[in-house]
């Protein structure tokens, strides 16, 4: 007879030690009793094959808790009994080593196929077990596939079955060996974060037929190609948004780690939430001419963002779209104050918010960060300062389309400011020469507008 050293206390959790059964079934659980049954809510045990017992305490067990075996890094196999009829969210989730997933042939609720778990018909892919690597097919006679259900899995690459219709929020959350998906036609739905944290993840592939879904070099967007839906976080370098797109999707491009330029076309009108939250390597970012909102947290995290420019067509910054950029200085507005979300600027400590002259509704303090006025420079610190061909020259930076007035006096002592060009910028710089510099023992520059 099988002989079990417990304490138990059917208000609360019991701690259970399995002897006298082979190395294969020994365990350690923590476990609960709730009208004559018992639900596994925990284990500590040592890992490697683990079987989870029908019985105990001549109480079945029926239920495997949330999180039961989460995180559980030593396990390489479980077995699930007859018994148990519901099995937790994320139960075997971030079981990194664990291979198979075995479920008696007598359970009328679940089965396995191929070590993954799955419920009895097989229509729905509950666990695909955390350490089996290469690369998988999900059936097609899966319809649905679990919120949880690739969580920290070790695949390769993925293929959804034909019969699949929707891939939940977080499927495939920290799939980090993960490197290719390909959708297949009949998925009309792909949640929020999909693939999160999969940072190898460098192509995302749809079927020709799927009518909601297709993909550009490898990235994820709706039929009509005018949202964004998902850039694959392994993608590396610069990336340009392909002219058409209306709208940057909620996360889509977060977590790009690899990201260091996005250039977002003129065609863009709207900047999802989150969208380049988290892009850790992002310097620079284009943003089109006709964006009107920038969502929240939309660059939030972005540890490496030095500077942004907001074209004149933003109305609407959503809640901490700028927070968390420790190194971003500055934010240059090219047109009127938008309406701006709480703590846009949230511990991103050293920005400062610069607005052009002529446009309104500014003060003293926009998004939690000190404004001030936006002056054409001259830029000393560069190549083009200094003699040229002869001539004197230097570049001037400032907001294209704006119009800048260059002057010159000899001493400044008694300053004479005279003008000696003026000129409408095509780009936001401009390179000025002067040919007489040569005329004058002094000669002395300033730039302003008209």
């Amino acid at each position: 007879m099988q002989r079990v050293l417990r304490t138990l206390s059917v208000a609360g959790p019991v701690f259970l030690l399995l002897l006298g059964l082979p190395a294969a079934v020994r365990g350690q659980f923590n476990f609960t009793t709730n009208d004559g049954a018992i639900t596994i809510t925990g284990y500590t045990g040592s890992g490697g094959a683990v079987m989870i017992p029908g019985m105990t305490n001549d109480l079945p067990v029926t239920r495997i808790g949330i999180f039961a075996f989460y995180g559980s890094t030593s396990l390489t196999s479980i077995t699930v009994p007859g018994s148990v009829t519901n099995v937790g969210d994320w139960a075997f989730s971030s079981c990194t080593s664990l291979t198979e997933i075995s479920v008696d042939e007598l359970n009328s609720v679940y089965g396995s196929v191929d070590g993954v778990l799955f419920n009895k018909s097989t229509n729905m892919l509950i666990q695909f077990p955390g350490g089996k690597t290469g690369n998988y097919a999900v059936p097609d006679s899966v319809t649905s596939i679990k919120d949880s259900a690739f969580w920290f899995s070790s695949l390769a690459s993925v293929t959804i079955g034909n019969s699949v219709t929707s891939i939940p929020d977080h499927t495939f959350y920290n799939c980090g060996s993960l490197t290719n998906v390909t959708i297949a036609s009949n998925v009309t739905s792909v949640g929020n974060s999909a693939f999160a944290y999969c940072y190898s993840l460098t192509t995302i592939s749809v079927e020709a037929l799927n009518p909601v879904y297709c993909s550009v070099d490898g990235v994820l967007f709706n039929k009509s190609t005018n949202t964004l839906i998902q850039c694959p976080q392994g993608k590396a370098g610069c990336y340009t948004i392909p002219d058409g797109i209306l709208c940057i999707g909620a996360d889509a491009l977060s977590y790009c780690t690899g990201l260091d330029r996005v250039i977002v076309p003129n065609s863009v009108t709207n900047i999802g939430d989150w969208a380049f939250r988290c892009c850790s390597s992002l310097t620079n970012v284009v943003i089109g001419t006709n964006v009107s909102s920038i969502g929240d947290e939309a660059f939030s995290y972005c540890n490496n963002l030095i500077s942004l420019t907001i074209p004149s067509s933003v109305t609407n910054i959503g809640d901490w779209a700028f927070s968390y950029c420790p190194d971003l200085m500055s934010i240059y507005f090219l047109g009127n104050a938008p309406t701006v979300g709480s703590d846009a600027c949230y511990k991103t400590t050293n920005a400062v918010i610069y607005y052009l002259p002529g446009t309104t509704d500014w003060e003293a303090w926009f998004g939690s960060r000190p404004t001030a006025l936006w002056s054409p420079l001259i830029q000393t610190g560069d190549a083009s300062f200094g003699l040229r061909t002869n001539q004197f020259g230097f570049n001037i930076t400032w907001a294209s389309s704006m119009t800048i007035v260059v002057e010159a006096c000899t001493d400044l002592a008694y300053p004479i400011w005279s003008p000696l060009q003026t000129n409408t910028l095509t780009s936001d710089s401009l390179f000025f020469t002067d040919p007489q510099w040569t005329d004058h023992p002094a000669r002395f520059y300033r730039v302003r507008w008209p």
